[in-house]
């Protein structure tokens, strides 16, 4: 039966409170045993997890909730031991832990001993055209500069603002190091650039061309003001590909780490201009360029694309590696893989727990383990 990952978690919920209907209880039996392993990434060490490990995260997520064994339910022992265990059942146990228990009255989670905690505070800098620096969070709200007829002001809510217009181009540049929070920046036409961690944005004071140009490292979602008479376009830097747009919302993962530029179309449209093509994106596609190949697929989770912006790390099936390399960047630590590992996992988790926490959830499945020290995690099977 198809259902999507909202009607999972109420009736998997229901499930397991006793209170689901017939019907209910056929179609998450039927889910189970038509789950393939392949697609959700299973290793054939899931075979050696027992029951108690189930248990384990239903108790600890949800101690109110009576516990009942999938084990014991004839013809879906094997799809639980493999899907329940290996990541479906930590998204929608954590998803119901991590939904609504953290929130500003949430008091901050305690650190302990070898842990690191999530980035508290905006670490940004704006270098301006002149060469100078400004550290975003040790200066008060209101004008920061003024670059010709043009006032940088940093608004209450910590955004960078760019208000006037000039007659000369000048560029200034916005760098999000890694362990900090993201962060905004309206530009002098009116678009909206929000810049995740371990990333950079080098722009116009004022835009005066033909052409509204601004280059990225890194990953930025954008909310670009529409000009029919100038297009707006993103490069990434040292790059041929670049994102050519009129008015639309979009996003672009361009970590040099990553081995391939994603573009991620959520409004309007966009033109993606790669080394001798060209596709027009249309909402909820996505382009990818590696090397000399642009390719679109249609299959896209835009949750888990915009999942960094609101808040969260969301996981659906991806493999350690991809994983470990957000982690490394968001808790600005080393990251030390002890041998090779394949493990995919599933997980929905706010960004703001310490990072033992999170690596606590992952180790529930009992296919991979962690070691904290100081600023480095090392990656054990």
């Amino acid at each position: 039966m198809e259902m999507n990952k909202e009607k999972l978690l109420e009736i998997i919920a229901k499930y397991l409170n006793g209170s689901a209907s017939e019907a209910e209880k056929k179609a998450v039996d039927e889910w189970y045993e038509s789950a393939d392993a392949k697609t959700i990434g299973i290793s054939s060490r899931l075979e050696e997890i027992r029951e108690r490990s189930y248990n384990q995260i239903l108790a600890e997520t949800n101690p109110e909730t009576p516990v009942i064994s999938f084990y014991r339910k004839a013809g879906i022992r094997a799809a639980a031991a493999i899907v329940l265990i290996a990541g479906v059942a930590l998204y929608f146990a954590y998803e119901f832990k991590t939904r609504s228990a953290i929130s500003s009255e949430t008091p901050a989670p305690v650190l302990v001993k070898n842990d690191v905690s999530a980035p508290s505070v905006n670490r940004a800098t704006l270098k301006l055209s002149d060469g100078s620096e400004i550290e975003i969070d040790s200066i008060a709200n209101g004008k920061l500069a003024v670059q010709g007829n043009v006032t940088i002001i940093k608004k209450p809510n910590g955004i960078i603002a760019y208000e006037g217009n000039g007659s000369q181009t000048s560029f200034n540049t916005l760098t999000v190091p890694r362990g900090s929070r993201p962060q905004r920046l309206e530009l002098a036409d009116g678009s909206v650039v929000w810049l995740n961690v371990a990333s950079s944005v080098t722009y116009p004071v004022s835009f005066t061309d033909k052409e509204r140009k601004v280059e990225i490292t890194g990953e930025a979602y954008f909310e670009i003001a529409k000009d029919i008479t100038r297009p707006f376009i993103v490069k990434k830097s040292n790059d041929l590909t670049d994102i050519k747009v009129l008015g639309t919302h979009f996003n672009v993962n361009a970590y040099d780490d990553e081995g391939l530029m994603r573009v991620t179309l959520l409004e309007g449209s966009v033109q993606v201009n790669g080394p001798g093509k060209t596709r027009v994106l249309v909402p909820g596609q996505q382009a990818q360029v590696k090397m000399e190949t642009l390719s679109v697929t249609n299959s896209v989770d835009l949750d888990q694309v915009m999942a960094w912006k609101d808040g969260r790390f969301l996981f659906d099936g991806a493999d350690i590696n991809t994983i470990m390399r957000q982690i490394g960047k968001w808790y600005d630590v080393e990251v030390v893989f002890e041998s090779e590992n394949t493990e995919k996992l599933v997980a929905n988790i706010s960004r703001d727990v310490n990072v033992s926490e999170l690596l606590e959830i992952f180790e529930k499945t009992d296919l991979i383990h962690f070691d904290i020290e100081g600023k480095k995690i090392i990656v054990k099977k």
